[in-house]
């Protein structure tokens, strides 16, 4: 299994979909994974590929993941 791939951080704006960024919306479109929060506008989740997985990350579960970032 290949584990090699690229992240877009990709910020939505202020809340309205119109104002995310097109290099932002075409990352989002072609993306076989999207993680998002509680302030993404729900609109811009049906911009994601179909048959892309889509994570609410700050949804209850019992499998909490923690991802550090030590070489920024």
């Amino acid at each position: 299994m290949n584990r090699e791939g690229l992240v877009y951080i990709v910020g939505a704006g202020p809340g309205d979909p119109e104002l995310i960024t097109v290099k932002g919306l075409a990352c989002l479109r072609k993306s076989d994974v999207v993680a998002h929060d509680r302030l993404v506008h729900p609109s811009l989740l049906e911009e994601a590929r179909p048959g892309a997985e889509i994570i609410d990350v700050e949804a209850p579960t019992r499998l909490r993941h923690k991802v550090f970032c030590t070489n920024l």
